[in-house]
């Protein structure tokens, strides 16, 4: 069973706050904040990863916004809002279909029950595109599970960006 976007919106949130048009039918848009590139190479290895080095991409001016001009290739992207995926959910996100018609996708992996953060996620270019900083790029959606979970999510990634002064 997928969440109610009333209840969706007591676990997605954001110091600048949540705009009207974020909200939709079934989910929430998340909104583009930051932008990396990978520099290297990372490394999986069976008792132990290694995420590779990033490079911040930084906006560009554009007419009074801050527009990043991404070429083919692929991008870790972060968001604007902080995720709390409750004991009794999982996270699930979707790219805008906007996004999709202009050739880029946004994959993620599945959110934990007790994961909370600014989500990171995989952006690939196929296209250029250049997408102003703040506009929606996702939309996250929360599926029930039968019963709260007894081990929640406590990772490396808990608490991602949240650490981090801004």
């Amino acid at each position: 069973m997928i969440l109610s976007v009333d209840e969706l919106k007591k676990y997605i949130s954001c110091e600048y706050g949540i705009e009207k048009d974020q909200i939709q039918t079934n989910g929430i848009d998340l909104r583009l904040d930051k932008v990396f590139q990978p520099i290297s190479f990372g490394t999986i290895f069976s008792k132990e990863t290694k995420l590779p080095p990033y490079r911040e991409i930084m906006p560009e001016t554009i007419e009074g916004m801050q527009v990043f001009a991404l070429s083919e290739g692929y991008y870790i992207i972060e968001f604007f809002e902080t995720i709390e995926v409750p004991l009794n959910a999982i996270g699930i996100c979707f790219p805008r279909s906007s996004l999709l018609r202009m050739g880029c996708d946004i994959r993620t992996a599945l959110w934990d029950s007790g994961y909370k953060g600014k989500s990171r996620a995989l952006m690939v270019v196929y296209n250029k595109v250049m997408i102003e900083r703040g506009s929606r790029v996702a939309q996250i959606i929360f599926a029930r599970t039968e019963s709260n979970v007894e081990n929640p999510y406590s990772g490396k990634y808990q608490k991602e960006g949240l650490l981090e002064k801004r």
